[in-house]
């Protein structure tokens, strides 16, 4: 059994909606910040802060929206660009209970808001808390820069001559766990002092990690659309699906605007066989050419006035031969009064 045209159409919208709908729900599962600080790998390379907590049994996510996680802990790695509104939006949201951890040698939007200040680093000592919070790690021996300023009720977990190299800034019901050096998070330390530090935050934040990447230019699948909640995505879609098979149906009922009539000309030669026929008929030839001239008349309408002089030499042929060939000029010039031959 042969399947009609429209409900082949169907077929195929359906597969598309399906397509979408696996598409929407699975997302993407890639992981890693595109940053690459150790000289590593190429530059959008696979971090290996990301690969550890993943094979330690931590679920790590991508970070492609420029707002903050409110589950887990957030990992941000010398963030390339960060608007003010964002940065309001992320101290907001640490406030009501996220957790941030933060590696950055650089002043951003973001360290500002936190009122952290850069300046010469030096040697690098553990502090007591910093032991307690940490017993696994081991810190780089010098720190290059370091916090010159930190904000009122943080605590130093790191310190070097110039100031801080970490400190913890409890801000509400969250945290902010900052560094002064990327490189502690990155494939060069990551061993030493990455993952004694990221593993006990994720645990301690329920054991998922949203690594930022939209602050290295990462965005989602589909552009700003991709910034749509799912529901919302999955919904636009299916109406989107909804009205091309309504313009399809209707288009259907509808038909073609103009009736195409080509397969209905008139050849010469069938021409020649009706005017003999009529001509036979009649026995006078003016029979066949007034008909013919009339037909010509009501086709090209109110334009038929710029087609008077082929149709006079139609209509006054005097024999059968010339009035054909006057026939064929007098269709064609109609033809292209009325645009039927383009």
């Amino acid at each position: 059994m042969s399947l009609s045209r429209d409900a082949v159409i169907l077929i195929g919208l359906v597969l598309v909606l399906a397509v979408g709908t696996l598409a929407l729900s699975s997302g993407s599962k890639s992981v890693g910040p595109p940053y690459q600080l150790s000289g590593h790998g190429p530059v959008l390379g696979l971090s290996g802060l990301g690969a550890g907590l993943e094979a330690a049994g931590v679920d790590v996510e991508r970070g492609v929206r420029p707002t903050l996680a409110t589950h887990g802990l957030t990992v941000l790695v010398q963030p390339q660009e960060f608007s003010r509104d964002e940065a309001a939006e992320w101290r907001g949201a640490i406030g009501d209970g996220a957790t941030v951890l933060l590696a950055a040698s650089r002043p951003s939007a973001l360290t500002r808001a936190l009122g952290l200040r850069y300046g010469r680093g030096g040697v690098t000592t553990a502090t007591d808390a910093g032991a307690r919070a940490f017993p696994d790690a081991s810190f780089p021996s010098t720190v290059e820069p370091a916090f010159s300023a930190t904000p009122d009720g943080s605590e130093v977990l790191v310190e070097s001559p110039g100031g801080p190299a970490m400190v913890v800034i409890p801000l509400g019901q969250g945290a902010v766990w900052a560094a002064s050096s990327p490189r502690w998070l990155t494939n060069a330390g990551i061993d030493r002092t990455g993952l004694p530090i990221a593993l006990p935050l994720a645990t301690a934040a329920g054991g998922a990690v949203t690594v930022d990447e939209f602050h290295h230019g990462a965005g989602p699948p589909g552009g700003t659309f991709g910034y749509l909640p799912a529901g919302l995505q999955l919904a636009l879609l299916e109406a989107a699906i909804i009205a091309v098979a309504v313009l399809l149906t209707v288009a259907r009922r509808l038909g073609p605007a103009v009736a195409d009539d080509a397969a209905h000309q008139t050849s010469t030669a069938e021409l020649a066989r009706s005017m003999g026929a009529m001509y036979r008929a009649g026995s006078r030839l003016e029979a066949a050419t007034a008909a013919l001239g009339g037909q010509l008349r009501r086709r090209a309408g109110g334009l038929a006035g710029r087609v008077e002089g082929p149709l006079a030499a139609l209509e006054s042929a005097p024999d059968e031969r010339q009035a054909v060939a006057a026939w064929h000029t007098a269709d064609e010039a109609t033809r292209r009064v009325t645009g039927a031959g383009t």
